[in-house]
């Protein structure tokens, strides 16, 4: 019975081109290290081996290392000095990572006044430079269990200008941040409330991050005891989440898991089931609402017509608001300007999944898109979707 609760995917018709494994050739010239190996190379064998023996030399040859580097491509000195920090702290043994806790809190703080005082002429860099080393010292602080001052790290985060990575993958970070400072308070509830928060905000430009936000919002839910608040985020997951197997198969799992919770029974489990093969079938997931959450800002950049986000931005804004038709549109736009693009392909099926709930027309796509068999789902669903635009108009 397990084995049908992930229906299998049409996707068996997608090639991968094999890429040859290269092999050193004798006497090849040695290239000299990137910005980013050399960075990796310090990092990973010089100062996290020597943390351990030596941290006042450790720490000192951070700055030594950077005085001796001054060709590092910015981005790389950033994730330099930031990785630092955490090393300096992490790669101490468990047992006297207190005693050096300050030191490394301390390199990580004098390093944001650097930025502070520096003027750059670029805001949004900044922003992003404060960030990359608030988010490791909260974690030190999470690891010495201060979750209220990691709090007000958190929230100093929040006051800081918009930066080019502030959508989902900084309010990832802020997010699970948020979440483990405040479950370490007991306060599971405050918990999901920022991870919702958090979700809402970074929707907006990189959606790749999503199903790790509904995921975790689905467990902590459950984790106290509210089966039908997880049920709407794991229905909103499945529906979001992107059209592959893995994906699918996560997803797949935490609608499961908050269906059977509240019964302890399978059988709506194997209604779910059945119903991503059979259309007809009765959808457990029909009933069920989808969670509520601040759309302000989706909308309001959905209805910019000077929005250039990017395509599969827009397409999870769009899904995010239910706005199927045009969801569709949009895809099927894209795939017309590149039909070989099995990517965007997918991207098609994903829009059939969300309306659907079901995996049934998205795998006739596919089959009728790889393999010719069928016939094209597409224009049934912009019709239906049309009538009931009008009629909801």
């Amino acid at each position: 019975m397990a084995s049908t609760l992930v229906p299998a995917l049409v996707l068996g018709a997608m090639l991968v081109a094999a890429v040859p494994v290269q092999g050193q050739t004798a006497g090849a010239v040695v290239k000299p290290m990137t910005s980013a190996e050399k960075r990796d190379d310090f990092l990973d064998n010089k100062l996290a081996p020597r943390v351990a023996q030596d941290f006042a030399g450790a720490l000192a040859s951070v700055d030594q290392f950077l005085d001796a580097n001054p060709n590092l491509d910015n981005w790389d000195k950033v994730r330099l000095v930031s990785r630092a920090g955490y090393l300096l702290y992490f790669s101490t043994p468990e047992a006297k990572r207190t005693t050096v806790a300050a030191a490394s809190l301390q390199f990580l703080d004098d390093k944001i006044q650097t930025i502070k005082t520096r003027d750059s002429g670029d805001p949004g860099w900044e922003s992003w430079e404060i960030r990359e080393l608030l988010d490791n010292k909260v974690k030190i602080l999470l690891a010495e269990k201060r979750a209220p001052e990691a709090v007000k790290v958190l929230e100093q985060w929040q006051t800081l200008p918009p930066s080019f990575d502030s959508a989902m993958g900084d309010s990832f970070r802020w997010g699970e941040n948020w979440r483990a400072a405040q479950n370490q308070q007991g306060q599971p509830g405050q918990a999901v409330s920022g991870l919702i928060k958090a979700l809402a905000d970074g929707l907006l430009r990189r959606p790749t991050f999503a199903q790790g936000f509904t995921t975790n919002i689905v467990a902590d839910l459950l984790a106290q005891g509210k089966t039908q608040e997880a049920l709407s985020w794991a229905k909103l997951e499945f529906l979001l989440c992107p059209f592959n197997e893995e994906a699918i198969r996560d997803a797949t799992r935490d609608v499961t898991r908050s269906l059977s919770a509240g019964e302890l029974s399978l059988a709506k489990v194997n209604l779910f089931a059945a119903a991503q093969t059979d259309a007809g079938a009765p959808n457990p997931l029909d009933k069920v609402k989808l969670p509520h959450f601040d759309t302000t800002a989706i909308r309001a950049q959905l209805a910019d017509p000077n929005d250039k986000s990017p395509f599969e931005v827009r397409l999870i804004a769009l899904l995010s608001v239910g706005d199927y038709r045009s969801a569709m549109l949009l895809a099927k736009s894209q795939l017309i300007g590149d039909v070989t693009n099995q990517d965007t392909a997918l991207q098609v099926a994903r829009v059939f999944k969300a309306k659907d709930g079901n995996l049934v027309r998205a795998n006739q796509f596919l089959a009728y898109y790889q393999l010719g068999q069928g016939d094209n789902p597409i224009p049934a669903f912009l019709k239906e979707t049309e009538t009931a635009t009008a009629a909801a108009g």
